[in-house]
């Protein structure tokens, strides 16, 4: 009986739809009915079981709407044959299963055909068009066979036949995302950057400590000055007090200037060295000043440029 006929084409090698054909006509009108009610299922839940479990996905096969004659797979003889018709019917799967007497018939024994169990022999013949043209057969003895062992054998060949089948799961394709829109080019003119006025600016004054050069001078002058009366009072030391007139040769006092000329020629030194100093090196000038200083036993005398 055909049970099943596939009305779309095959899906990228994974089956998803089956035309099975039972050939039961060797057996009495009871007992075929009873095997032809429920096989298909068990076939097909022998095939899919097998195949998902090595697909590593559900694969379930399902009956067509579109019935063909019986004659259309059981007029099959060779595996080209089936192939052609799972093309020309467009499906995944074509199935034949046939259920003979094991020993020929004679007639003496056509009652005995009609038993309920039987010794058989049950074949199928799984065929497929696509991806690649395909066959696979088993075929194995049922001895004393119920309807229900009947379908029970044709389920053990489906899934024998279901390991040699191989399938692989497709991904769909990737989907190409769309290019990003170029983003326009924009020329941008060089902005010229402002030219900086290069300007010549004095000469800062220095930030240096220094000292006004006319107090440099006074203080040079201050120091000559009292070292030269400390001079003057060193040479006065011990000189009368008086203006002595002939014959007096000795005046009652004299003058003890020794130590308070030491002092005054001690200071006046330092003051001098240091306004010196000061005209020399703390200057505000940058000019050089060339300034000389000598002391003498008698005499103080200060030369330069200013």
């Amino acid at each position: 009986m055909l049970l099943a006929l596939a009305g779309q084409p095959a899906f990228a090698g994974i089956p998803n739809t089956v035309a099975i054909a039972v050939d039961t006509s060797s057996l009495g009108s009871k007992a075929a009915a009873e095997v032809q009610d429920g096989i298909a299922a068990r076939i097909v839940s022998g095939l899919s079981e097998v195949m998902s479990a090595l697909a590593g996905t559900d694969i379930t096969l399902t009956p067509v709407s579109e019935p063909i004659t019986q004659e259309g797979i059981l007029a099959c003889e060779g595996d080209v044959c089936l192939q052609d018709l799972a093309r020309i019917a467009k499906v995944d799967l074509v199935i034949r299963v046939r259920v003979n007497p094991k020993q020929p018939i004679q007639k003496a024994s056509k009652k005995a055909s009609k038993r309920s169990k039987q010794d058989l022999l049950i074949s199928m013949v799984v065929a497929r068009s696509a991806p690649n043209r395909d066959a696979w057969t088993e075929s194995t003895d049922c001895q004393a066979c119920a309807a229900s062992e009947i379908k029970h054998t044709a389920s053990l060949l489906a899934s024998t036949i279901a390991e040699h089948i191989k399938v692989k799961a497709t991904t769909p394709e990737p989907v190409p995302e769309p290019a990003p829109a170029a983003m326009p080019v924009v020329s941008v003119a060089p902005v010229p950057l402002p030219r900086e006025d290069v300007r010549q600016t004095p000469d800062a004054p220095s930030t240096a400590w220094s000292v006004p050069r006319s107090v440099s001078l006074t203080v040079l002058a201050g120091g000559i000055l009292l070292a030269g009366s400390g001079l003057y009072l060193i040479h006065l030391d011990g000189e009368g007090t008086c203006d002595l007139a002939a014959p007096k040769t000795l005046c009652a006092r004299r003058y003890k200037t020794q130590k308070l000329g030491i002092g005054m020629l001690a200071g006046g030194g330092v003051a001098a060295l240091g306004g010196l100093a000061g005209l020399l090196f703390f200057a505000p000038s940058a000019k050089s000043t060339h300034v000389a200083l000598t002391i003498t036993g008698s005499s103080i005398s200060v030369s330069g440029e200013f």
